[in-house]
Formats: C-alpha cells, sequence, structure tokens
C-alpha cells in the first residue's frame, strides 16, 4: 500500500516503546518479589510469546510485488541517493545508540537514585511508543524525506538545548528530554522502510534493506563504547562527550537528509518536466494526424467532384 506506508511502519516501531515501558517498570517489582532468575524468566516467557504470535501473523508480498532476490544488490551503492540514505542511517544510529543507552548512567551521575533513572529509561520507552505513530502520520502527510530530516534534526537541537544544561533543571528536566528523546531518537526505525521505497522502489526495497542492515552494524556496535570513553568522571560535566557526540551525529544525519532532499526533488522535477514533453509531443502528433486526416478528406472530395463532371 501507498497511502499509510510510514504510520504503519510507525505503529510496528512504536511496539519496542510498549514492550519497554511493561519492562523498565515491571522488572524491579518482579525482582524485588520474587528473584532475579523469574524475573528474567518472566521475561523470556513475555518475549518468546510476543514473537511467536508476530512470527505466525507474518504474511509474504513476494507473489504480488515480485521483488529482486538479491542478498546485497552491491551496484545501488553506484547510486548517489542510496549513499546518502546509508550514510543518514549510520550517523542517525550513532546517535541513538549514545542516547538510548547513557540516559540512565547519565541520570545517575547527576544524582538519581537506581530506581529514578530506571524511570528516566521508562519515559523515552512513553515518547518512543507514542511519538513513533505520530513522526508516521506527519510522513504520511507532508512528505517521509521532509520529516525524517525534521525529526532528526530536532533530535540534534534537542540534545544541545535541552540536555546539555538539563542538570541545572534536575530531574524534571531531565524526564522532560526523556520523553522528547523517545519520540525523535528512533525515527530510523519509523522511516527507514518507507524510504528505502521512495529512493528505489518496493522492488529493489529487500536489496536496500540488507544493505542499510550492513550499515548500521558499525555504530550500533561501537558508539556506546565511544561514549563510555568520552565521559570524564568527577568533572563538572562528566557527560558533555557524550552529549556532544549525539547531538553532532543527529545535526550530521540531518544536513545529509537535507541533500537527499535537494537530490530526489530534482529527480522529481525532471521526471515532471519528461511528462509535459511527452504530454506536448503526443498533443503535436495528434495534431499532425487530424492535418493529415483532414488533407486526406479533401483529396477525396476533389476526386469525387473530378470524376462527377467527367
Amino acid at each position: 500500500f501507498e497511502a499509510r506506508r510510514s504510520i504503519a511502519a510507525g505503529i510496528a516501531a512504536a511496539g519496542s516503546g510498549a514492550g519497554g515501558v511493561l519492562f523498565s517498570f515491571a522488572t524491579q517489582p518482579l525482582i524485588d518479589r520474587f528473584s532475579l532468575a523469574w524475573s528474567l524468566r518472566a521475561i523470556a516467557l513475555i518475549s518468546g510469546s510476543m514473537l511467536l504470535v508476530a512470527a505466525l501473523l507474518l504474511r509474504t508480498r513476494n507473489a504480488a510485488i515480485q521483488p529482486k532476490q538479491h542478498g546485497f544488490a552491491v551496484r545501488l551503492l553506484a547510486r548517489y541517493d542510496v549513499v546518502l540514505l546509508l550514510g543518514w542511517s549510520f550517523a542517525s544510529l550513532v546517535g541513538y545508540i549514545v542516547l538510548l543507552f547513557s540516559l540512565s548512567d547519565y541520570a545517575q551521575s547527576i544524582g538519581l537514585p537506581p530506581s529514578r533513572a530506571a524511570a528516566i529509561t521508562g519515559m523515552v520507552n512513553v515518547g518512543t511508543a507514542l511519538g513513533r505513530p505520530f513522526v508516521g502520520a506527519l510522513s504520511d502527510r507532508w512528505g517521509r524525506i521532509e520529516v525524517a530530516g525534521l525529526v532528526t534534526a530536532a533530535c540534534g537541537v534537542s540534545v544541545f538545548a535541552v540536555w546539555v544544561p538539563a542538570e541545572m533543571g534536575g530531574e524534571a528536566v531531565v524526564m522532560l528530554f526523556a520523553v522528547i528523546a523517545g519520540a525523535t531518537l528512533g525515527t530510523f526505525w519509523v522511516a527507514i522502510g518507507p524510504l528505502c521505497v521512495e529512493v528505489v522502489g518496493l522492488v529493489e526495497l529487500p536489496a536496500l534493506l540488507s544493505l542499510a542492515w550492513m550499515v548500521i552494524v558499525l555504530p550500533c556496535t561501537v558508539s556506546e563504547v565511544m561514549a563510555l570513553k568520552l565521559r570524564t568522571p568527577g568533572t563538572a560535566h562528566p557527560y558533555i562527550g557524550p552529549q556532544v557526540l549525539a547531538g553532532t551525529s543527529y545535526l550530521v544525519a540531518a544536513g545529509i537528509m537535507l541533500e537527499l532532499w535537494r537530490v530526489h526533488r530534482r529527480k522529481a522535477g525532471k521526471a515532471a518536466g519528461a511528462d509535459v514533453e511527452d504530454g506536448a509531443g503526443e498533443m503535436r502528433q495528434e495534431k499532425t494526424e487530424e492535418v493529415i486526416s483532414g488533407d486526406d478528406s479533401k483529396g477525396v472530395l476533389a476526386k469525387n467532384e473530378k470524376e462527377a463532371k467527367v
């Protein structure tokens, strides 16, 4: 389907936020009431059951779409717009990993107890559950490339405008940033499928997604390690390094998306111009055929008149 592709992806991606809310607020009570071992077993049973239901609901669309079955279509890397999309994926995932896995420890570094730090993580998941469908709806309404770029930029700006000075405002400001970050930090998971379709079409979607998954392996593996190394414990602002890394990553990703928007708009303009030229050519051809048809009719009439005189 075309009309609501992004909101569907947003609803699907919001499931991680809903699950995160459940586990963030339920795990500690389970540990306190039962034990660590039984809490882990309960989480495993819930996760396994949900995955089983999801697997049973899956349906293939290959018969209708007939995608090209290439595990890694390296030829796509020759396209500038594909490289831009993959660059956005890489940069935004650096910021995503730093934000997602640093907020809880950051909360403890400014003096919040572990229970409140866990609540910060829970608020990130609340923002994720509520924000991702909203981002998807906006994408369907205002354009997938445009909204992905704007939300990515908004996340980067919020890091510098809210997270960096958050410790001066205390827990309330950190909670506010957690909700904002939850709604905006995972734009990649909402947008990557629809964006791949925008760039290469449905037929090449599996091939480009495979490339995207390969590209994000590195930032997902090393970004949090980089953030931990950038910390400066014992200073006035121990998390300024990870904060700058996360914010800069999102702003760089937004800049890449701006360039993708420019390229995509130029392609759309050329396609529209080609359609106009084709339409004008068809009109000229129709007029030529009408003129020829009219000349043929005149010739037939003249011949008939001549024969009648004879």
